[in-house]
């Protein structure tokens, strides 16, 4: 299997992942299936344009401009998708966090209290108690009296000592139900801690405390990182798969060796000059008959 036909695969499967991912956050922004179908269609134009543009046309500013605005679309329907994938799970953890037993057991034993308010009842209880000292005082004043058979001052003592005891019950039951409140505030509390603890003790939340930010943003930069590989992942694997455009051949010219032998021409052997026979003749005069051997003319 070549090697492009590995990146075409590649890069089918990872734009059918990017297509996917666009599309669900269109249908994740509204509940109208209209305008969900259009923002998804949408969707998948910028991510096929984010990975198909540079490869069918390469070298293009246009090009390049339009590749530019089809990822950051992409990277925005990304980031959606990323953000309220996460919302999602948080709401399943919370919904496995275990009701608390405490803040039910509070709850009823509250329900049960029919007390008025600790204030109001500690209010009438010491009016009730302000009755009574005066309603002693009556009746010690009448005893002291000679004679006196005190029935009035006794009836308006009884009263109000008659009165004193509910509320003093009441007034139990009023501070039971305020301490109750308090644990069942603190209850609430722990148990809204363990609820949060289950939705932001993730990996955006550790990586948060160690660089100092908040998970919210940590959990954004990870997610527009992530896009961002995909779409140049998709990119760079379509370029690979698609084949380039061939130029135009120009066609060759075929060059002809041509040989060029040098010819040296026929040059016929000089004949002795006249005056050199003439030498020869007085030399050989001279010498005597016979012919040398060195003579011209047998040369």
């Amino acid at each position: 299997m070549s090697s492009r036909i590995i990146a075409g695969v590649t890069a089918f499967v990872t734009t059918v992942i990017c297509a996917g991912m666009a599309g669900m956050s269109a249908f994740q922004r509204t509940p109208d299936f209209a305008s969900a179908a259009m923002l998804a269609g949408l969707a998948l134009v910028m991510v096929v344009g984010s990975h198909l543009l540079p490869a069918l046309a390469r070298g293009s500013w246009l090009v390049r401009g339009l590749f530019v605005v089809c990822v950051g679309v992409t990277l925005y329907n990304h980031a959606y998708f990323f953000d309220q994938s996460k919302r999602d799970l948080g709401h399943q953890r919370q919904m496995e966090v275990p009701p608390s037993t405490d803040v039910a057991r509070y709850e009823a034993e509250l329900a049960r209290i029919t007390a008025r308010d600790l204030p109001e009842v500690s209010a009438d209880l010491a009016q009730a108690n302000a009755a009574v000292v005066r309603a002693v005082a009556v009746l010690e004043r009448c005893k002291a009296k000679d004679n006196a058979r005190c029935t009035t001052a006794q009836a308006q003592h009884d009263l109000a000592q008659a009165k004193v005891q509910p509320l003093e019950d009441e007034r139990a039951q009023a501070q039971r139900a305020e301490d109750l409140r308090q644990s069942l505030a603190q209850a609430v509390a722990e148990h809204s801690a363990l609820v949060k603890a289950a939705t932001t003790k993730t990996v955006d939340s550790q990586i948060a405390d160690m660089v100092g930010l908040r998970a919210e943003t940590v959990a954004m930069v990870t997610s527009v990182v992530q896009s961002l590989a995909l779409e140049v992942m998709g990119m760079v694997l379509w370029s690979l798969a698609l084949p380039k455009a061939k130029a135009a051949k120009v066609p060759e010219r075929k060059q002809q060796t041509v040989r060029v032998k040098l010819i040296t021409p026929y040059r016929p052997a000089r004949k002795p000059r006249p005056s050199r026979l003439i030498a020869w003749a007085k030399d050989a005069l001279v010498a005597g008959p016979g012919q040398p051997r060195d003579s011209p003319a047998a040369a």
